[in-house]
């Protein structure tokens, strides 16, 4: 029997059992109203006491009721496993909660995963917005940080040959130190000196009436040497230091056809020339072959031939001297030829204060800039402009390297003024040996040492 049928048999049993309970309620009252009828009792047995039958009826009744109980206890199991398996499993459960569990776990989970992609669709958007966001701030962030700024444009213009100018200032200083050296020692052979120091004397003087002389110096009277007067740029132009090297920002030195013996122009021929009014204006001849061809005599002769030490002594010092005049034209000396694309940027900078001229701005800086004059415009005159105010209101990155430029180039600034320093201890190094020979004679020797351990103590 399938399971509807056993719901119809379980249904009619409920109703045949609930209409005998009725039946029975209504017929309690009615067995409790009617008048008892008269019974006459009878024994089946005379004798009470030792009645059978009495026994017999009793374990009868007892057994009929328990038998009753049990089928009503089977009939009531039964029939609770009818309910159970029929109705609360197999037709409430199976039926209608199970299939409406289903729906409505069916239900539930696809509106749950629905809101899972409605929620995951929302972190995606943020994500993504986020990314964005990220992405535009950091482009924002470079280009407001690798925007190139125009005054960090203009000192890394300035800067370019500012090492190749640097390096030829050395050169330019060392080629000077060079032919200033081979003229006191007279040992070049295109030298004035190289046979005795009046021919020295006579070329410096010729020089002096072709090139430097004015007739209106020494009360007028420089006619009776000079016939006429030099060129008015070139006056003077051995003695005036002002205007041949401190007052120019680059001096017309070309160092390349000096190193190489070559023919001078612009203005080699006044370094040289002041060069040497300033130092070695009256140098030894040179000493003669016999003074090294005789034989030595250690008595006598080996004490003239330490004088050849004396003068490499002197020459010494006053190439320590030297050595600063040296320097100071080396950094004004004409720059190499890649220095003219730097003038150009270095014109534009000194237009902003109004110099417009060509012609002033080649007496300023010159056709090649030195690398004095470009330390000049890098640590001073770019300064001085309203521009390089205004341009610091910038981006704090441009800001940030503009000040780490200006920073290298005080590095570069505070390397040059060691380097004078130096140059500055080696002078009075000199000097103080100097006066120091004037009290170690033989006499004395042993007091001035004494004076200075007492010094040093």
């Amino acid at each position: 029997m399938n399971s509807s049928g056993q719901w119809k048999l379980t249904i009619k049993s409920k109703i045949r059992n609930v209409f005998c309970a009725l039946l029975v309620m209504l017929l309690i009252p009615l067995v409790l109203t009617v008048k008892p009828r008269v019974s006459y009792a009878f024994s089946c047995c005379p004798d009470v006491t030792n009645c059978i039958c009495i026994v017999a009826w009793h374990e009868a009744t007892r057994e009929l009721i328990q038998e009753q109980h049990e089928q009503t206890r089977e009939h009531m199991s039964d029939e609770w496993e009818n309910h159970r398996n029929d109705y609360m499993i197999d037709w409430f459960w199976n039926t209608k909660l199970a299939p409406a569990l289903q729906m409505m776990t069916e239900q539930l989970v696809t509106v749950a995963m629905q809101q899972m992609m409605i929620l995951g669709a929302f972190i995606d958007a943020e994500e993504q917005l986020e990314t964005q966001r990220l992405i535009q701030d950091m482009t924002a962030r470079a280009h407001k940080d690798y925007h190139p700024s125009l005054g960090m444009c203009e000192i890394g213009t300035a800067t370019k040959s500012l090492a190749s100018a640097k390096r030829q200032a050395t050169l330019s200083s060392h080629a000077l130190a060079r032919r200033l050296m081979d003229r006191e020692l007279a040992s070049a052979t295109d030298t004035t000196i190289a046979e005795n120091r009046d021919n020295d004397k006579k070329s410096r003087i010729v020089q002096f009436i072709n090139r430097y002389c004015d007739v209106k110096d020494n009360n007028n009277t420089l006619d009776l040497l000079c016939d006429v007067s030099a060129a008015a740029a070139y006056r003077n132009l051995d003695i005036n230091y002002t205007t041949l090297i401190d007052l120019p920002k680059t001096v017309r030195f070309d160092t390349e056809d000096t190193a190489e013996g070559g023919p001078l122009d612009n203005h080699d021929e006044e370094i040289f020339a002041m060069s040497a009014n300033l130092y070695a204006s009256n140098i030894p001849n040179p000493f003669t072959e016999s003074f090294f061809k005789d034989e030595p005599d250690i008595e006598q002769d080996g004490i003239d031939k330490a004088l050849i030490l004396d003068a490499r002594s002197i020459a010494a010092k006053r190439s320590v001297a030297q050595n600063s005049y040296n320097a100071i034209v080396g950094m004004k000396a004409n720059g190499r030829e890649n220095a003219e694309e730097v003038k150009m940027n270095l014109d534009n900078v000194l237009k902003q204060f109004g110099i417009t001229d060509a012609d002033q701005l080649n007496i300023y800086l010159g056709e090649r800039p030195s690398y004095h004059s470009q330390m000049e415009i890098l640590t001073k005159t770019l300064y001085q402009r309203p521009e390089f105010y205004t341009n610091l209101y910038d981006k704090p990155a441009n800001v940030d390297r503009t000040a780490a430029a200006i920073q290298a180039i005080s590095l570069m600034q505070n390397m040059d003024h060691y380097n004078s320093q130096l140059r500055s201890e080696m002078l009075l190094s000199v000097l103080l040996e100097t006066k120091l020979l004037e009290e170690t004679t033989a006499a004395t020797h042993i007091s001035v040492q004494n004076r200075i351990n007492k010094i040093t103590e």
